[in-house]
């Protein structure tokens, strides 16, 4: 239930004013509620999580004070520490009341209490509440523990049973199975049940509590990652039952709705969803188990993953905020979306024009919302009108984790990430001192400066000559590197295949996220943080160019790191969000989860890209091996390089006989303007026309004209749409019409030698980097290539190219094999041929002792993850390798290719004498 608080005063302004600014413990603010000053003070109805109090990912309240009363603000910071701030009534002073870490901070880590929920008092022992009067809070934390804490901040009980970050907490009131209500609990004996905690979770649960008990009473899993909560009024409540078919056996006593991440498929994320649920309670008052029943599902209607979620007593609405941009008011007994409400253009200054991921929603009454962003924007929307105004942007100096109502129902609090907390109101007797809010704007906008301003001419002057860039090589393919050509900052992307820099474009500003990594300039360097077992915290960085894929970088970085697979989704669509370019996040990480990039943000207040949290499973017993995922070979959607494709096409098809007609031409070049929007991946479709003329290229097309085709097709197999599970038989029959062309390359005069490199270079080259994204795309073109007898046939296509003279194809056939190998290692099955052909593979590609580091590293990482296989295949191979010398081979292979190279040859010699 909202807070019982009086309506806005008479004098009220339209709009909400900073009031107040405190500094809490120093750390990013990462949750807020707020309780009642002292246990004597009598509680309201106890409610939940996104109730008129707030909701979300990050927090919600759940017991409030009386308008006029004092109560105390609740603040739990990224540095695991929850301090306490006491306000007047009138929302007046504030004082730091006392500041303590929760029971089980770990040191220095960054263990946050990142969500604190009030708690009602329950039985007046046990675990609940501590008795009497209320003034106690739950904190949700990343070490998957739920704290309950008393008036006092003693510590009464720690739930356990989440095995990740607790991202979510709600409460959910109850009427008992004769229909009375429930809720606060007064420890008389008379039927009354009192409310259950709610719990979500990063490990894709949410669960229920009974606090007097200690017990979890119910699970509900199944959801799409990171799950946040929020508690229905109960069914007894007017208005409020779940339509559809009734709940037979039993009568529902209580209602939730949960959200969920979603997770990816290809390169975008899918299935983020809403879930409504009903509670089904034995009689009497204990409360030993619980049954929930899904009533109602709602799936996609955002466009990325949804980060909070309120309910909104008045409307009977549920509420939902997302990394789109968006809220969506929807309808309390469906979940259906009736409304949706937009950041406003002029919020997206700190975005390049891409709506911010919001991180939290809240109700303020009155058909009032806001929302925070990562950003650093609180946005609120007011629908009380015959149609919404024009949304207020209240500007922080970054990013801020979570909004709340406060109890006088006329105020609101924000937390963010420079570690103050704010108070805002509409109440003109309570606005703060010009000069604060002149400190305020100040801040905001220095701190906004640092993202548009261009390139000083003292750095510019630093930068290498334009004019001497034919001597500075890229390290990989893709590389930018930023030139000073005439006194202006010009940006070039490297070009393996041609040797050259192809300039992008003039460098117009810069953003405080640029940097270098390794010594090499990207336009973005995201920071990540990752708990790691034992306590601690590795600190990571990501980086990323304007115009790259993020789910190509990102699985570079998994890679890189040997993070789990299923945070790619998280990662990749943090990198789009921050670097608005192309593209938030699964879980409480950051504003995005540092995409769960990489590291380098302090724990403490600052300002600059908020760090990605994510908390990966335990360390593997390799630190190389085996590869996670697949590697891609995504540049070239770039317009200009697609019209070159294009162009190319065109070119040959005026020659041919088997030319296609003005139609097939122009599915062409849709399909080339779908490509070069890979900011829109996850709202494009390619047709199957499409498709049929890209297809018709590769079938009647000869070896020596079928390479602009076989480079559209490399690029076409990485939308999402594309490669979807209902394509499988088309990428079967790709797959069929390149190993042919690799066929008929390798066996004509041309192969080897003379002019001509298009069967040489061109054909090998671009056939195997269309397979190895056939891995990297959806479900339908991986199954293509992946099954047991197609997957032989191409490792010995790869085998058959293994000792060109050609760098760039032996980089092709590392990562084919690569690629292969992970397969085969995710696989539950994979015939003996497929295994015996990756390690046949691996012993050409090293006794041909040509190929490059890079080339190197993947060749040992493929052999060491076949070797890794838990099957009966596996220990084949590991047998196998053991009768060829294997350990001696690649220890041999690496000794020129450094450390890296060295450490997977070590992990290999360990692998072959573990595992007999």
């Amino acid at each position: 239930p909202p807070p019982s608080g009086e309506g806005p005063a008479a004098s009220s302004s339209e709009f909400y004013t900073l009031s107040l600014s405190v500094l809490s413990d120093g750390e990013p603010v990462r949750a807020l509620c707020h309780v009642s000053s002292s246990p004597s003070s009598s509680p309201s109805s106890g409610g939940g999580g996104g109730g008129e109090g707030g909701g979300g990912e990050h927090g919600s309240a759940a017991a409030t004070a009386t308008a006029t009363s004092e109560f105390r603000l609740i603040a739990g910071s990224q540095g695991g520490i929850v301090a306490c701030h006491t306000l007047g009534g009138a929302g007046g002073g504030i004082v730091v009341d006392t500041s303590l870490p929760p029971a089980g901070r770990r040191g220095d880590s960054s263990s946050s209490s990142d969500i604190v929920v009030d708690v009602d008092p329950v039985d007046g022992g046990g675990g609940g509440g501590g008795g009497g009067g209320g003034g106690g809070y739950v904190t949700g934390c990343k070490d998957a523990a739920i704290r309950v804490f008393g008036p006092d901040h003693g510590l009464l009980n720690t739930l356990e049973g989440h095995e990740n970050a607790v991202t979510s907490l709600s409460w959910l009131e109850l009427t008992d199975n004769d229909g009375a209500g429930g809720g606060s609990g007064d420890g008389d004996d008379d039927g009354v049940v009192p409310p259950l905690l709610i719990s979500g979770s990063w490990d894709g649960t949410a669960k229920l509590w009974d606090l007097s008990t200690g017990q979890c009473v119910a699970t509900m899993g199944g959801h799409e990652n990171t799950v946040n909560v929020v508690g229905l009024p109960p069914p007894s409540s007017s208005s409020s039952s779940f339509t559809g078919t009734a709940t037979t056996g039993s009568t529902p006593v209580g209602r939730l709705a949960t959200t969920s991440a979603g997770v990816a498929e290809g390169n975008s994320i899918r299935n983020h969803r809403v879930r409504l649920w009903e509670v089904i309670l034995p009689s009497g008052r204990d409360i030993p188990v619980a049954r929930t029943v899904l009533k109602h599902t709602v799936s996609n209607d955002h466009g990325g993953p949804i980060r909070g979620v309120a309910y909104d007593t008045e409307t009977d609405r549920i509420v939902t905020a997302s990394n789109d941009g968006t809220i969506k008011l929807r309808d309390g007994r469906n979940g259906e979306c009736e409304t949706t409400l937009a950041v406003p253009p002029n919020a997206m200054g700190g975005t390049n024009g891409q709506p911010p991921l919001l991180l939290s929603v809240a109700c303020l009454g009155g058909g009032k919302y806001v929302a925070s962003t990562e950003d650093g924007n609180a946005i609120v929307w007011d629908t009380s009108g015959s149609s919404p105004s024009e949304p207020q942007v209240l500007a922080h100096p970054n990013c801020v984790w979570t909004v709340m109502r406060l109890p006088n129902g006329d105020d609101l609090a924000t937390a963010s990430q420079d570690g103050h907390v704010r108070i805002w109101t509409r109440d003109p007797s309570r606005f703060a001192a010009p000069e604060q809010m002149a400190a305020l704007e100040r801040e905001v906008k220095d701190n906004r400066a640092k993202t548009r301003g261009g390139p000083s001419p003292d750095e510019i002057s630093k930068l290498p000559k334009w004019e001497m860039n034919a001597l500075q090589h890229g390290r990989s393919e893709g590389q930018v590197q930023v030139f000073n050509r005439g006194g202006k900052a010009i940006a070039a992307q490297w070009s393996a295949a041609s040797g050259t820099w192809i300039e992008v474009g003039e460098v117009t500003g810069t953003n405080e996220n640029a940097g270098e990594i390794d010594g090499v300039r990207y336009d973005h360097v995201f920071p990540i943080e990752i708990d790691v077992p034992g306590g601690g915290v590795q600190k990571l960085r990501i980086g990323y160019n304007n115009g790259e894929n993020p789910f190509v970088t990102a699985q570079k970085f998994i890679d890189d790191h040997m993070l789990d697979q299923n945070y790619l989704a998280e990662i990749a669509d943090y990198i789009q969000r921050r670097a608005g370019d192309a593209g938030p996040t699964i879980g409480m990480g950051g504003a995005g989860g540092g995409g769960a990039s990489g590291g380098g943000a302090s724990s403490g207040a600052h300002s600059g890209a908020v760090p990605m949290d994510i908390v990966p499973p335990p360390a593997p017993s390799y630190e190389h091996l085996p590869s996670r995922g697949f590697l891609s070979f995504a540049t070239g959607t770039d317009p200009k390089i697609l019209s070159k494709i294009t162009s190319k096409i065109r070119e040959f098809n005026s020659s041919l006989n088997t030319n296609l007609t003005a139609a097939e031409l122009e599915q062409i070049d849709v399909l080339c303007s779908t490509l070069g929007a890979t900011n829109r991946y996850h709202a494009t479709s390619v047709s199957d026309m499409e498709l049929s003329a890209l297809g018709k290229l590769i079938r009647e097309w000869d070896y020596e004209r079928v390479f602009p085709a076989l480079d559209l097709a490399r690029l076409t197999v990485l939308h999402p749409d594309a490669s979807k599970p209902s394509r499988e038989g088309y990428w079967n029959d790709i797959a069929v019409y390149v190993l042919e062309k690799c066929r008929l390359a390798r066996e004509s005069s041309d192969y080897g030698g003379g002019a001509n490199k298009t069967a040489t270079v061109a054909v090998p080259m671009l056939s195997l980097r269309l397979l190895s994204n056939c891995f990297r795309g959806g479900t339908g073109s991986r199954n293509a290539i992946g099954s047991s007898s197609k997957l032989t046939d191409v490792v010995g296509c790869a085998e058959s190219f293994a000792e060109s003279s050609n760098k760039n194809v032996r980089l092709s056939v590392a990562t084919l094999m690569m690629n292969a190998a992970s397969h085969v290692h995710s696989s539950s099955s994979c015939d003996a041929d497929a295994m015996e052909k990756i390690l046949s593979l691996a012993g050409t590609a090293i006794g041909s002792g040509q190929y490059e580091t890079e080339s190197t590293v993947r060749v040992l990482t493929a052999l060491g993850t076949a070797l890794l296989t838990p099957t009966d295949g596996g220990e084949a191979l590991r047998a196998k390798a053991r009768s060829v010398h294997v350990s001696s081979m690649v220890r041999h292979a690496a000794s020129n290719h450094g450390d890296k190279a060295k450490g997977v040859a070590e992990e290999i010699g360990k692998i072959l004498q573990q595992q007999q």
